[in-house]
C-alpha cells in the first residue's frame, strides 16, 4: 500500500526507484499520511511542524503507533516537536545521536536531514525515500535496537506548580 502511495508521490517514474530523492517536506508528509500500521523514527529531533502534524494525525486519527528515538538535547531543544508528540501519544526513548531515519509500515525508509528540520541551502547529503529490502531491513533493525536500549522519555513541564 505505502509503496503504491510512494509511486504516486513520484508519478513521473514508471516504477518506484528504490532510492528516490526527496526535496520537499510535503513529500514526507504525504508518505506519513499514508501509513496504516507503524512509524519508527531515529532522529536528533523533529523541527518541521508539517511533519509533526502528520505524525499527530497518524496517531490520533488512524491509531498508528509512533516510536521515536531521539537525543536528550534534541528532545528539549527550542523549536522541537518531541514534547508535543509525546503528549499526543508517541512512545519516545532517549538514545545516541544518529543520522535521521524513518521507517513507515516497514515498507519504506526516509533517510536524511529533511526529516529532522530545515536543511542548509547547500546540504550535499540529500534526503531519500528508500524501498530497497536490504536497506529497509537494516534501518528497521537499527531503530528497534536503539529503541530497546534507549531510556524512556519523561516529560517534565517547565515551572510545575510548586
Amino acid at each position: 500500500m505505502l509503496c503504491l502511495l510512494a509511486s504516486m508521490v513520484f508519478a513521473q517514474q514508471e516504477e518506484l526507484n528504490p532510492y528516490a530523492f526527496l526535496n520537499e517536506t510535503s513529500q514526507i508528509v504525504t508518505l506519513i499520511d499514508g501509513t496504516q500500521r507503524e512509524v519508527l523514527i531515529s532522529s536528533p529531533s523533529i523541527y518541521h511542524q508539517d511533519i509533526a502534524d502528520a505524525l499527530r494525525r497518524a496517531m490520533v486519527m488512524r491509531s498508528v503507533p509512533v516510536y521515536i528515538v531521539t537525543t536528550g538535547q534534541g528532545a528539549n531543544a527550542a523549536g522541537s516537536y518531541i514534547h508535543s508528540l509525546f503528549v499526543q501519544g508517541a512512545v519516545i526513548r532517549i538514545g545516541p545521536e544518529t543520522d535521521p531515519l524513518m521507517v513507515l509500515d516497514r515498507e519504506v525508509v526516509v533517510s536524511g536531514p529533511l526529516l529532522t528540520g530545515p536543511i542548509p541551502l547547500f546540504d550535499e547529503t540529500g534526503t531519500f525515500l528508500i524501498s530497497d529490502a536490504s536497506f529497509l531491513s537494516q534501518a528497521t533493525s537499527i531503530i528497534i535496537d536503539l529503541f530497546e536500549r534507549g531510556i524512556p522519555f519523561e516529560y517534565i513541564p517547565e515551572n510545575p506548580d510548586q
